[in-house]
Formats: structure tokens, C-alpha cells, sequence
């Protein structure tokens, strides 16, 4: 008989530093998942950084992403930020993949830009501060 303990793959995608220090954390805190942490880096090969001031490597960067993707076939995308953790939402969408965005927590008074867009793409929004939930975005308590 199969075993019922299968774990949920999940991959994270965030940008080096405190979005990627996040996602571990919350990554680290689900025992029945298999995952793993993708970090952004500039000029990386596995997943390349970009922001609003070099968005040209945005192309790079999503040709990874499908690649990563389609080779780890993950059951969910979940990402803390910034611009390539957005894109990894959005390429995870195209290829019918469920999506968690979780807004990270140094952001208190406002989503961030990023977290603002994932609404539009993600199938869950996440916030850590209770007063920004809203119809789409949601708080389910302190995730870190």
C-alpha cells in the first residue's frame, strides 16, 4: 500500500536578502512540504535579479524561471519578493501552477508594488499585518 504521507512540493522564489531570509523561514516552518529556495542574484545564471531600473533582464530572468519550473514541477509557487519573485507568480500561472504571494514584513503602512500586482496574478495574497487585509488580500496571522 502507497504511503499517505506524500509531501506538497512547494519552490519559493525571492530576491537575495530579506525577501529570501523570509521565504526560508516560512519554508522551514512546514514539515510536510518538500521545497526548496531559489534566490535571486545579479548575473546569476539559475535565476537572474532585475528591478524597474534594468527590466531588460526581466526576459532573462523569466526563461529561467520556465525552465526551473517545468524541471522541479512544483504543485506551488510561493514567493515573498521583490520584482523577479512577481515574475515567478506570473510564470507560474502560464503554466498552471497554484501561486502564494505573501507580502513581505517590512512592509507595514502599505503592500508593496510588487505585492500590489501579485493580486492580479496569484491566487493568494498574503499580508503579515492584520489592518492591510482586505477583499483581496489576506491576513492569516503572524506568519513569521
Amino acid at each position: 500500500m502507497e504511503s499517505s504521507n506524500k509531501k506538497i512540493k512547494v519552490i519559493a522564489f525571492a530576491s537575495i536578502g530579506g525577501h529570501a531570509v523570509q521565504a526560508k523561514k516560512i519554508l522551514d516552518g512546514f514539515r510536510c512540504l518538500e521545497s526548496d529556495l531559489y534566490i535571486a542574484e545579479k548575473g546569476s545564471r539559475v535565476f537572474r535579479d532585475f528591478s524597474r531600473s534594468d527590466f531588460w533582464n526581466a526576459l532573462i530572468c523569466a526563461k529561467q524561471l520556465v525552465c526551473i519550473i517545468r524541471k522541479e514541477n512544483p504543485s506551488v509557487i510561493m514567493s515573498t519578493g521583490a520584482a523577479p519573485g512577481l515574475l515567478s507568480i506570473i510564470v507560474g500561472k502560464i503554466l498552471f501552477k497554484k501561486t502564494i504571494w505573501i507580502d513581505s514584513l517590512a512592509n507595514p503602512k502599505k503592500l508593496s508594488l510588487s505585492g500590489r500586482l501579485s493580486i492580479l496574478f496569484s491566487d493568494v495574497t498574503l499580508t503579515q499585518w492584520e489592518h492591510l487585509e482586505n477583499k483581496k488580500v489576506s491576513y492569516w496571522g503572524g506568519i513569521l
